[in-house]
């Protein structure tokens, strides 16, 4: 390869994981990453929304049930913060259908049940 393809190459997509289980985070980062992806993992959703920021995420893959705090209430805190107001966030779940499309409500892009269709996963585009 030439040393100036790096320079003509686009930057892979940067993804935030925001999962309190490691092993499902593991999984995801793994999936984005051999797809290509630049993935981020962060396990904590107290911390969730500055970890997000300093990363400089394209997109987010958000998981809805953690404790101490959830999703939704880190996708509010992610809407109100001007530096990540418009980022694309994508919520996962294991329990889908509990969630319905309260999602398009309130802001996120999608939603994403475990276990994961890779096709549908690796279809994350900002």
């Amino acid at each position: 390869m030439s040393p100036l393809a790096a320079f003509t190459q686009p930057s892979p997509v940067s993804v935030a994981i925001v999962e309190d289980q490691a092993a499902i985070a593991e999984l995801l980062h793994d999936v984005l990453e051999d797809a290509g992806y630049a993935p981020v993992i962060i396990n904590s959703s107290v911390t969730a929304v500055a970890e997000i920021a300093e990363s400089g995420a394209q997109i987010v893959l958000l998981d809805i049930m953690m404790p101490r705090k959830n999703g939704w209430e880190v996708l509010d805190e992610l809407r109100a913060e001007p530096a990540t107001r418009d980022l694309p966030v994508v919520l996962t779940s294991a329990v889908y259908d509990a969630f319905g499309r309260r999602y398009l409500k309130i802001g996120a892009e999608g939603l994403r049940q475990y276990l994961y269709d890779q096709t549908s996963l690796i279809g994350l585009d900002p």
